[in-house]
C-alpha cells in the first residue's frame, strides 16, 4: 500500500516565503508548530490515501492523456488560514481565492479517481498551502489573530506543477513527498 494525493506547486515566489515567514514570526510563541519544509510547499488538490501500487500505476498511466495540455492557472492569496478541531487549532497556512481553473482541475482529477472506485473528500474543496501542524497551543488569540489578517494587494502567482506524489510518513522527519507523475502547466 501507498499513500498518494495530488497538488499544485507554485513557480518560486518570493512572495510565498514573505508569507511563510511572516506565519513563523507571529506564531512561533502561540504554540508547539511542526512547519513544513519550504520546498514542500504546495496545494493539495485531491488527498487519495491508501492505495494498491499497481493502482498506483494505472493513475500514473491515464494521468498524462487527461492532463498533459493544462491551462495556466493563477492563484490569488486571500487571508490566512487556521483550521480547527474542537476549537483548538491544529492547522496553519494560507487560504487562495477559489476560481474557475482550480475547480475544473478537482473536478476532472476526482473523476478520475471515481473512473476507478477511489473515494473522494466530501469535505468543501478550500485551496490553501498548509504551513505547518499545531501540535500543542499555549495562546488560542494568537491565532484568532493571525487568522483574521486579510491581503488585498497581493499579486497573482502562477502554478508551476500538477503532480502525483507518493506521501511517506516519518514522524521523526517530517513527511517526505516523492512526485510520481508531473506536469508543467501551461506546456502543450
Amino acid at each position: 500500500m501507498i499513500r498518494l494525493f495530488f497538488a499544485i506547486t507554485l513557480k518560486d515566489s518570493q512572495q510565498l516565503n514573505v508569507f511563510f515567514n511572516n506565519a513563523k514570526q507571529q506564531l512561533g510563541l502561540a504554540g508547539k508548530i511542526k512547519w513544513v519544509h519550504p520546498e514542500q510547499l504546495h496545494i493539495t488538490v485531491t488527498f487519495i490515501g491508501e492505495v494498491e501500487e499497481n493502482v498506483a500505476r494505472i493513475l500514473i498511466q491515464q494521468c498524462h492523456p487527461l492532463f498533459a495540455s493544462l491551462s495556466e492557472i493563477k492563484l490569488k492569496f486571500n487571508k490566512n488560514l487556521v483550521f480547527y478541531h474542537q476549537q483548538k487549532p491544529t492547522v496553519v497556512g494560507i487560504k487562495f481565492e477559489t476560481n474557475d481553473e482550480i475547480l475544473k482541475l478537482k473536478e476532472q482529477t476526482d473523476t478520475l479517481l471515481r473512473n476507478y472506485n477511489i473515494k473522494t473528500e466530501k469535505r468543501p474543496f478550500v485551496p490553501h498551502i498548509t504551513f505547518g501542524r499545531v501540535k500543542q497551543t499555549f495562546d488560542t488569540e494568537a491565532f484568532r489573530k493571525y487568522e483574521l489578517e486579510l491581503y488585498n494587494n497581493t499579486k497573482e502567482l502562477e502554478a508551476d506543477r500538477y503532480s502525483l506524489y507518493q506521501s511517506i510518513l516519518n514522524y521523526s522527519t517530517g513527511a517526505q513527498y516523492i512526485p510520481l507523475w508531473t506536469v508543467k502547466f501551461g506546456y502543450q
